[in-house]
């Protein structure tokens, strides 16, 4: 088993990077960023483009920093045992202007 320790893995997605970030943006405006909702409709439309993987999909929510409190920073990390030649992830952040936070979505696929 060969254990590599990468940023992200997104060259064997089952979508084109570009294409899995419209996806998570695009889930994203539906929604209206309940965590759970976010989720939901993530993986609906992963199992729509491709039955051949598995997915697992992470949202980490983290409060933007007002001017009366101090600055934050969160660490999320993401580690898994895999074929390194059919499974991967991708991770990008959204911004919610509205709701004063970041969301960061990690999206891995398995292959079955």
């Amino acid at each position: 088993m060969v254990i590599e320790k990468i940023d992200d893995k997104s060259s064997n997605s089952p979508l084109t990077a570009p294409r899995l970030i419209d996806l998570i943006e695009s889930q994203f405006s539906e929604s209206q960023v309940s965590a759970d909702t976010l989720i939901q409709h993530i993986l609906e439309s992963l199992n729509k483009h491709s039955s051949q993987y598995k997915y697992i999909v992470s949202v980490t929510s983290i409060d933007i920093p007002t001017e009366s409190s101090s600055s934050c920073e969160i660490d999320n990390k993401f580690g898994a045992s895999w074929n390194a030649k059919k499974d991967g992830f991708l991770t990008h952040v959204l911004e919610d202007k509205h709701a004063g936070k970041n969301h960061v979505v990690s999206v891995a696929w398995l292959s079955k």
